[in-house]
């Protein structure tokens, strides 16, 4: 029989869960900025 494909995305996930992952994600950038002004060197760049 046919199988029924489910969505891929974040259309399959609660609000809560969505506001847990960008939670999660800007913690980790903020463990790669550490002490540090910017990513990229001392100064903003394009």
């Amino acid at each position: 029989g046919a199988k029924k494909v489910k969505a891929h995305g974040l259309g399959v996930h609660s609000a809560e869960e969505i506001f847990q992952f960008g939670c999660d994600d800007l913690k980790a950038l903020s463990e790669l900025l550490t002490d540090k002004p910017f990513f990229f060197g001392d100064e903003p760049t394009t």
